[in-house]
């Protein structure tokens, strides 16, 4: 008997996926599936912890994947193209305890920041205590349409008949260079990157006894009007729907920093 991660009882502990077991059938033909862990890994296998009870697991966290499985089906196994307009339809809670529960999964099992979401789990499991001043925007990132160019040096025969690089990542990740997106990561308890093929998911929780209102607002703003940030759109807990415009960030933007950090790796895939 070990102590579970989320509700702290001595129990029996089971394997909880990183990303659910659907999720990765849903995937298993993507390009490239990127998982923040060694920045030079892309991962296939389904990756697996074992510190959650088989109470929160088949429980709570079971029901969290399950409306995200919904949200999945209808919205993020489509990709959005230059000029599209998508009308997402959420539950702001439900969509967030799950953003959340796999980011937090994401972090125990590369053994990074794990801590900073320990006083998150209560809303995680039960939807209460929601983070002071969370605010959760949403992006949405389009194919990159290759030059002629680029086509002499694709060596994925379907990618360059397909004329376009499409946005089929699935990648959770801390964000390391914040100043590029105005933010200064000194001021937050937490800021995380969740991708879901076109659907750019970012969760930022300001500490209160470091930053103010006033400076919280000031970095927001600074934050939706950089270039990869732009077009971001604030989801809000009283609203059901949401009307997005495709951004101008293409998949190979949202990935060129860390393209050059890993370039031969991208090379095998492309």
């Amino acid at each position: 008997m070990s102590k579970c991660i989320y509700c702290e009882r001595n129990n029996l502990l089971t394997n909880e996926h990183v990303l659910p077991r659907w999720l990765y059938q849903y995937t298993q033909n993507q390009n490239i599936q990127l998982l923040q862990a060694s920045p030079d890994k892309f991962l296939k296998v389904q990756q697996t912890i074992k510190d959650v009870c088989q109470q929160c697991n088949n429980g709570v966290l079971s029901e969290l994947d399950t409306y995200a499985k919904g949200r999945y089906e209808n919205f993020f196994s489509n990709f959005v193209f230059n000029n599209q307009t998508v009308t997402f339809e959420y539950d702001y809670d439900l969509l967030v305890r799950w953003l959340l529960k796999v980011s937090f999964n994401s972090a125990r099992a590369n053994g990074r920041d794990y801590d900073s979401f320990l006083e998150y789990r209560d809303y995680i499991l039960t939807g209460k205590n929601r983070p002071t001043r969370m605010t959760v925007f949403l992006q949405l990132i389009t194919p990159y349409i290759f030059s002629e160019k680029d086509k002499m040096n694709v060596k994925d025969e379907s990618l360059k008949a397909l004329g376009y690089l499409p946005p089929n990542f699935t990648r959770i990740s801390r964000l390391d260079d914040t100043a590029s997106i105005g933010i200064n990561k000194d001021n937050y308890n937490l800021i995380r990157m969740v991708m879901l093929n076109s659907y750019n998911f970012y969760i930022l929780i300001p500490s209160d006894n470091i930053i103010s209102r006033e400076d919280w607002k000031n970095e927001l703003r600074v934050f939706k009007s950089t270039g990869l940030t732009q077009k971001v759109y604030k989801l809000l807990p009283e609203n059901k729907s949401i009307s997005l415009n495709a951004s101008n960030v293409s998949i190979l933007d949202a990935v060129k920093h860390h393209m050059k950090s890993n370039e031969n790796v991208y090379k095998k895939l492309l």
